[in-house]
C-alpha cells in the first residue's frame, strides 16, 4: 500500500498531466459500471512515482491506467475490482498486449500497463472489462502519441 503522501503525489502528477493529454483521459458508463482510462506518456511523472510504481520513465514509453467503478444505490460510484485484458493495434496490424497490474490503495484500485510506440503513431487500443459476476465491458479508443523529449 502506497503512503498517504506518495496517493497524493500520483494523483497531482495525474491531474497536472491531464491538459497534455488532450481529450485522452475518459470514461464509459454501462449498466451499473464506469470504466475510467487513460493512456499518457510516462515522462509525465516524477522519477519518485515511477519508481514507485515500476514504470519506465522514457519517451517512447506510455501507461495505459484503468479505473472499474461499481454504480450504488445513491447514485455515487465505489472502486470495483475486475479483470483487464488490453491490446493496442498499429496502423500496420501489429497486435500486442499490455501487461495490466493492478494497484490497491485503502479503498482505491486501479489498473497499469506499459507499453512502447514510434513518434506520432496513432494506436487503437481494444479493452475488455470484466467485473466478478458481471458482463464484459468493451472500451475502444484511438490516440496519437508523441515522444516527450
Amino acid at each position: 500500500m502506497l503512503a498517504p503522501g506518495k496517493y497524493l503525489l500520483l494523483c497531482g502528477c495525474l491531474l497536472f498531466s491531464l491538459p497534455l493529454l488532450g481529450n485522452a483521459a475518459s470514461y464509459v458508463d454501462t449498466g451499473d459500471y464506469r470504466v475510467h482510462y487513460s493512456a499518457f506518456n510516462s515522462k509525465v511523472l516524477t522519477p519518485e512515482i515511477a519508481r514507485t510504481y515500476d514504470i519506465r520513465r522514457s519517451g517512447h514509453n506510455s501507461v495505459l491506467n484503468i479505473t472499474v467503478q461499481k454504480k450504488q444505490g445513491d447514485g455515487s460510484y465505489a472502486p470495483q475490482r475486475a479483470e483487464i485484458a488490453a491490446t493496442f493495434s498499429t496502423i500496420k496490424s501489429q497486435y500486442k498486449t499490455i501487461d495490466m497490474n493492478e494497484v490497491t490503495e485503502g479503498k482505491v484500485v486501479y489498473y497499469l500497463g506499459q507499453f512502447k510506440f514510434v513518434d506520432g503513431e496513432t494506436l487503437k487500443f481494444d479493452i475488455k472489462v470484466t467485473p466478478p459476476g458481471g458482463q464484459s465491458i468493451s472500451v475502444n479508443f484511438d490516440q496519437q502519441f508523441f515522444v516527450e523529449r
